[in-house]
């Protein structure tokens, strides 16, 4: 059946993970084993959902209706979308008894939500706008879960398979049920913007439809975006050299919208690039130039809120790791990287101001 209670440390966690389907009706000990099961969910602190693309699971999906999670304060959900069209078939990974009245209530408690997509699609990212990837309207499985956390605080998203426009689409489902600020946003992203992707709007790590389509997204607090630097365990000097740069802006402008659309107390953006996504990559004050021109650019309705953007630190190095200089990045900024801590606030909050910047190293 795929599922495992896990006590540990004081936490009981739930897994409903599906297995292959199975022949025939479920046998009196596969039933004995689910009310278990039940049993054990209403104490559950975690619940992990970890499906397939079978649809409803195996013939013993029905027997869990009813189910119900009233201790469980975190949720993890592993969408398993393998394919690169977003619809609301995308999301029947996740059982319908998931998504009926009874366990959608016990789930009133859930504080943490992390949503990510493992089987994400790696080879076949669609080349057309976002905007024709955005999901039907009416109700999905997904919508209905994550439009009913009212006491919702902390939102995790791993965007490397999770990401572009569904990531938006997921933020307005959250809208829809919550009933205060987040007190948290964190989007990761496993690898540089640059490297070894399609070089489209639809594979970045969040993407937003049209500004004239209409979205409530929720306010939160505070606001962390991480683009991980490229890791030399798994990549290769090959990947970094062939990768192409230019969609990088647009990957930005729409991580800066996000700001401007979540409307953080504070927010904060670690990005690790290749030096040549800049216009000038050896120049500083250049690079923090830019940076701020696009983080303007993220601004795209009048009735967003302004925001100041400041560079708090850069510093660069190559790839390989051997000693470099200024004049070396100049003439080969393919072979750099550059680290840049960027920090996010609204004009006029009591702590506006310049804030100091460290320099290159």
């Amino acid at each position: 059946m795929g599922w495992e209670v896990v006590r540990e440390g004081g936490d009981t966690v739930i897994y409903c993970r599906h297995a292959e389907r199975t022949e025939g009706p479920p046998t009196a000990e596969t039933l004995k084993l689910v009310e278990t099961i039940k049993r054990h969910s209403e104490g559950g602190d975690e619940v992990s959902l970890l499906g397939d693309d079978s649809g409803s699971g195996d013939p013993t999906s029905p027997h869990f209706s009813g189910i119900r999670f009233d201790s469980a304060t975190r949720l993890n959900i592993d969408l398993n979308i393998s394919s690169p069209d977003v619809a609301a078939e995308s999301f029947n990974s996740i059982p319908l008894w998931l998504t009926e009245d009874t366990t959608l209530k016990s789930l009133s408690s859930m504080t943490e939500v992390f949503l990510c997509n493992y089987e994400g699609p790696y080879d076949g990212i669609p080349t057309c706008d976002p905007e024709y990837l955005i999901p039907p309207a009416k109700p999905n499985r997904l919508s209905r879960i994550l439009s009913s956390l009212p006491a919702l605080a902390h939102v995790d998203f791993d965007c490397l398979g999770l990401g572009a426009i569904l990531a938006s689409e997921a933020l307005a489902y959250i809208q829809q049920g919550i009933a205060k600020p987040l007190k948290k946003l964190e989007i990761e992203h496993d690898e540089p913007l640059f490297f070894n992707r399609p070089r489209i709007k639809a594979a970045a790590p969040v993407a937003f439809p049209s500004p004239d389509t209409t979205r409530q997204y929720p306010t939160v607090e505070e606001l962390s975006i991480e683009i991980s630097p490229i890791d030399m365990d798994v990549g290769s000097y090959q990947d970094i050299y062939n990768a192409r740069a230019e969609s990088v802006p647009d990957r930005l402008r729409d991580l800066f919208r996000l700001v401007h659309e979540v409307r953080p107390s504070h927010a904060t953006l670690n990005l690790g690039e290749r030096a040549d996504i800049f216009s000038a990559p050896g120049d500083a004050d250049g690079i923090k130039s830019e940076l701020k021109s696009l983080f303007g650019q993220g601004r795209v309705r009048q009735d967003m809120p302004e925001y100041r953007m400041e560079a708090t630190r850069l510093a660069y190095k190559r790839f390989d790791e051997e000693e470099t200089s200024d004049d070396e990045l100049a003439q080969r900024p393919r072979e750099h990287e550059w680290t840049v801590e960027m920090e996010m606030w609204p004009v006029g909050d009591a702590g506006d101001g310049e804030k100091g910047t460290e320099g290159m190293g």
